[in-house]
């Protein structure tokens, strides 16, 4: 793992202040010795250090160590929303998806974004403030990934039903096979009711109501569907920081289609 410099190197001279101030804390979260130490052994007066700075001047651009994993948290987040603005782009999202797994994979299993991550998580379950930063970082990439579920889904229709159809298709088929001329099929009688008595008025006026009721089923289902798809995604891309830890020698090269795969049947 690659170490970081003990002092940051010189920033390089901006007319813009509010430009310098942002350069100036991307320095600072860059210099940050969080990998190598933890956020409980890297205090405010080693991160100033590492940054080439005092611990007063440092207070400037952050208030403590929260405020910098909140910034930490917010970069990992706005690398993310950049590839979903990229998928989200695409004629086709699903296959844009695709395309980028390899991106996905290199990012999540770089080693010291992978250690940086975790530790991330860790303080999360110990500090209630750092947990609310997390959840809702998590809470964006979500609502992007059921979007994108949606998306993908669109004109495709549920899983199964291109067989379904064939089948339906088949059927028909056979019936229409067996069926007598029209001029041989017995007449009805457009006046008598059904049998039990039902009107068939009545009937019809029912039916509207049962298609609104199933379709409010049918939505209720899709959005459950699409919070599971999506629960599935970020538990597998979330995981491979854990495995890359675990396992070094994880071979990624062999991961990219297997992935890729994965992803092709969840959508």
């Amino acid at each position: 793992m690659a170490e970081h410099p003990t002092v940051a190197e010189p920033l390089a001279a901006s007319p813009d202040p509010e430009d310098r101030g942002q350069l100036r804390r991307r320095q600072i979260l860059d210099a940050a010795c969080f990998v190598r130490e933890g956020f409980h052994g890297a205090s405010i007066a080693r991160v100033a250090k590492a940054a080439g700075m005092s611990a007063g001047n440092l207070y400037h651009f952050f208030p403590g160590k929260e405020a910098m994993i909140a910034a930490l948290v917010q970069r990992r987040l706005d690398q993310s929303l950049a590839l979903f603005a990229e998928i989200e782009a695409a004629t086709d999202p699903l296959e844009a998806m695709l395309e980028r797994v390899a991106i996905s994979l290199e990012q999540q299993t770089d080693p010291e974004q992978a250690t940086l991550g975790l530790e991330i998580l860790a303080e999360a379950g110990r500090n209630p403030a750092v947990a609310d930063i997390v959840r809702t970082a998590d809470a964006a990439i979500r609502e992007h990934l059921v979007g994108l579920y949606h998306g993908a889904r669109a004109g495709r229709g549920p899983p199964g039903r291109e067989a379904a159809g064939n089948l339906d298709v088949e059927a028909n088929g056979r019936e229409g096979a067996h069926r007598p001329p029209a001029n041989e099929r017995p007449r009805r009688d457009c006046h008598a009711k059904p049998a039990g008595g039902v009107d068939r008025d009545l009937d019809l006026d029912a039916k509207p109501e049962a298609e609104a009721e199933a379709e409010v089923e049918a939505k209720a289902e899709e959005k459950a569907e699409a919070e599971a798809v999506t629960e599935v995604l970020v538990a597998i891309f979330q995981g491979l920081p854990a495995r890359v830890i675990s396992h070094p020698e994880l071979d990624k090269a062999r991961l990219i289609p297997v992935l890729r795969r994965t992803l092709k049947s969840l959508f």
